[in-house]
């Protein structure tokens, strides 16, 4: 079984970066795909909908993210640390692209965060 941070304790925390978070959310889908059958057939088209699917509206009911986060928005979306939404690309249907916004604040610049 893959060894997936806690996120409730890990996302978000003081000392961690924003890499540090992408990673743990990368993780959690990692670990989504390995259990849940057929995961690429899943129409996920944004981050909310992402985040509904990993907080248990899915086939098993199996929830990775809790319902309640300082890093999940009214909307239902998963927020970086400074609380602007994640960008969920799907590259393909098991890979994803997530990306955060750099010191700029700018959406899809040179020093977004992204992790594969």
């Amino acid at each position: 079984m893959l060894d997936v941070p806690m996120f409730s304790e890990d996302y978000g925390r003081s000392g961690g970066g924003v890499e540090d978070d992408l990673l743990i959310l990368r993780d959690i889908i990692v670990h989504s795909q390995t259990l849940i059958k057929d995961f690429d057939r899943y129409y996920l088209p944004d981050n909310a909908a992402l985040v509904r699917f990993l907080q248990g509206h899915n086939p098993e009911k199996l929830a990775w993210l809790p319902l309640e986060h300082p890093c999940i928005a009214e909307d239902g979306s998963i927020l970086d640390r400074d609380m602007s939404p994640i960008d969920f690309h799907r590259i393909s249907g098991l890979k994803f692209e997530l990306r955060a916004v750099g010191d700029d604040r700018i959406p899809w610049t040179e020093d977004d965060v992204v992790v594969r």
